[in-house]
């Protein structure tokens, strides 16, 4: 049968013209040109596509979770299901909107996509310790995708203190440079 060596979509001015190239020795992609902008495909290790400046992330079942800013989810199956636009790679929330003193509620740190493999350590502060205490750090481990660019999640205490009046507290989390607030 053979690999496909140029496609157009469309006809006239709008059409999209491409073109590709394969390694000599493999059936695998090499480079692609479309409407004249040229771009080389390179694979890691497992075969995976990835590309230039950009990071992407396979599970361990190879499949691709992340590459740039976008992420992906699979049903049951392994067929992809959705794709969407990440901000960033983790969120912080709560089961609480007011504690009363001396109660403990739980805030949890959520990676949609990009958790490394190995899991990672999220650093935590609250503004007011003597009224909001928290661990100084919560590891989230890698979910079953694992394999980098996974997805995991993990909760950890709030424990509050008695105080005369209602006190506002912000609890920081902080990972790879970046920071969320509850």
């Amino acid at each position: 049968m053979g690999n496909i060596q140029s496609l157009t979509l469309g006809s006239g001015s709008g059409a999209r013209n491409a073109s590709f190239e394969y390694s000599s020795t493999t059936p695998l992609l090499h480079g692609v040109t479309e409407n004249g902008l040229a771009r080389d495909v390179s694979y890691d290790a497992a075969g995976n596509e990835t590309v230039a400046g950009t990071t992407t992330r396979y599970s361990a079942s190879n499949r691709l979770v992340s590459s740039g800013s976008y992420a992906y989810s699979y049903d049951a199956a392994g067929l992809r299901v959705m794709t969407t636009t990440a901000k960033s790679l983790f969120r912080l929330t709560q089961n609480f909107t007011t504690i009363k003193g001396g109660a403990t509620a739980y805030g949890h740190v959520t990676f949609d996509f990009g958790l490394p493999q190995a899991g990672a350590v999220v650093a935590l502060r609250s503004s007011d310790a003597s009224t909001a205490a928290v661990p100084s750090t919560v590891t989230v481990s890698s979910g079953p995708e694992g394999g980098g660019g996974g997805f995991g999640y993990a909760s950890f205490a709030i424990t509050s203190s008695s105080v005369a009046q209602v006190t506002p507290v912000t609890v920081f989390a902080t990972w790879n440079g970046e920071t969320r607030t509850i």
